[in-house]
């Protein structure tokens, strides 16, 4: 049963008691129930815990976002340990109210006997250092090899990092999500992080510090993932955290992950720099990486940088590739600098975002030398809030030369392409050999 439209609904708890009576459907194995943005409250938790008296069922999601569920609701959920077949829960209490207390009667979810997936969030509640460390006694959870915790907008700390680190403890884990957005996590909490390298199965980690004070120091102890024997997925949100170009060049050691493949760093609006985004192109000697993603938007990068980052070329097995360079200083020079991707001999998928950044005619024109590249077939370009004119908008036109490329996007909004240059714009559009997208 997938319900996921009654959100918004004004149902209330004696809407959700009778939810509750799915329970008896008797082969019911896969239930999605969507309540967000209604009136469930404790009382209506407490009835859809019932649902653990379903005999069959092994995969629930409960989405009860915005609900006035506190503490009393959350520990009545935490009674769906006790479901005979579940394996696969996901919980959405985010913006509730929920705090540590209730966070402390959902860790009693570890005792669920076959549960290998489980999802939590508890975003925009009243979470804290407390509630952290009782949530990290899932690692107890002895089937639980999946777990996402979302504790974004509370009230996590240092202490509270330190506490979730003990998920390295977790025997089964291998994929890993948690995401502390906005909480007070500082460079000791990233440091005690770092230590989920000693997670023996673990090969898939995301971490999501963005808005917290992480800092250089806090980057550099995060660097030590590097150390992961399994990991071959790495994602690591860091915006806004004083990330400089200290940290940026510790962060670039993460190319010494043996089993690594597939790494996205967001570094937006930072302090990187140059010296850092240099650093970061060390990636390209990172053995097994094929698929890089690197966000370093609103960090005063400019020229030099570009030059560096296009070196990335000479990985050697990087076949996806997406750069965020929106609103630096790159300019015509650094396009011209990027256009050297041509000669990345594997890279099949290519993503530059260059938004605002003074890139003109001979930028675009640079650019449009991609078409040379010899594997490439999807490329996305943005190029939008710069300087290209009609002569730039001809060159790019000219990407329907790229012998592999099949999908093409293309955004020149906000530049100086006028009625000709929109013109040979759309030749691309109407080119029967590939899919195109082109906003001018």
């Amino acid at each position: 049963i997938n319900a996921e439209y009654m959100g918004y609904n004004e149902v209330g708890d004696d809407g959700a008691c009778a939810l509750s009576q799915l329970k008896e459907a008797p082969a019911l194995h896969t239930l999605t129930l969507n309540l967000s943005g209604n009136q469930v409250g404790d009382d209506g938790a407490c009835a859809l815990s019932q649902l653990k008296e379903a005999p069959a069922l092994h995969t629930l999601t409960l989405d009860l976002m915005e609900n006035e569920v506190g503490d009393d609701g959350a520990c009545a959920l935490s009674q769906l340990k006790e479901a005979p077949a579940l394996h696969t829960l996901t919980l959405d209490l985010m913006y509730n109210e929920v705090g540590d207390d209730g966070a402390c009667a959902l860790s009693q979810l570890k005792a669920a006997p076959l549960l290998h997936t489980l999802t939590l969030n508890l975003s925009g509640n009243q979470v804290g250092d407390d509630g952290a460390c009782a949530l990290s006694q899932l690692k107890e959870a002895l089937s639980l090899h999946s777990f996402t915790l979302v504790l974004s907008r509370n009230q996590v700390g240092d202490a509270g990092a330190h506490a979730l680190s003990k998920l390295k403890e977790a025997p089964s884990m291998h994929t890993l999500q948690l995401v502390l957005y906005r909480n007070q996590v500082g460079d000791d909490g990233a440091c005690a992080l770092s230590q989920l390298k000693q997670a023996p199965s673990l090969h898939t980690l995301t971490l999501n510090l963005s808005e917290n004070q992480v800092g250089d120091d806090g980057a550099c102890a995060l660097s030590q993932l590097n150390e992961a024997p399994a990991l071959h997925t790495l994602t690591l949100y860091l915006m806004d955290n004083e990330v400089g170009d200290n940290g940026a060049c510790a962060l670039s050691q993460l190319k010494a992950a043996p089993a690594l493949h597939t790494l996205t760093l967001y570094l937006m609006d930072n302090e990187v720099g140059d010296n850092g985004a240099c650093a970061l192109s060390q990636l390209k000697a990172a053995p097994a990486l094929h698929t890089l993603t690197l966000d370093l938007s609103k960090n005063q990068v400019g020229v030099v940088a570009a030059f560096a980052l296009s070196q990335l070329k000479e990985a050697p097995s990087l076949h996806t590739l997406t750069l965020n360079l929106s609103e630096n200083q790159v300019g015509d020079d650094g396009a011209c600098a990027l256009s050297q991707l041509n000669e990345a001999p594997a890279l099949h998928t290519l993503t530059l975002y260059l938004m605002d950044n003074e890139v003109g005619d001979n930028g675009a024109c640079a650019l449009s030398q991609l078409k040379a590249a010899p594997s490439l077939h999807t490329l996305t370009l943005d190029l939008s809030k710069n300087q290209v004119g009609v002569v730039g908008a001809f060159a790019l036109s000219q990407l329907k030369e790229a012998p592999s490329l099949h999908t093409l996007t293309l955004d020149l909004s906000k530049n100086q392409v006028g009625d000709d240059g929109a013109c040979a714009l759309r030749q691309l559009e109407s080119h029967p050999s590939f899919k195109c997208n082109v906003q001018y």
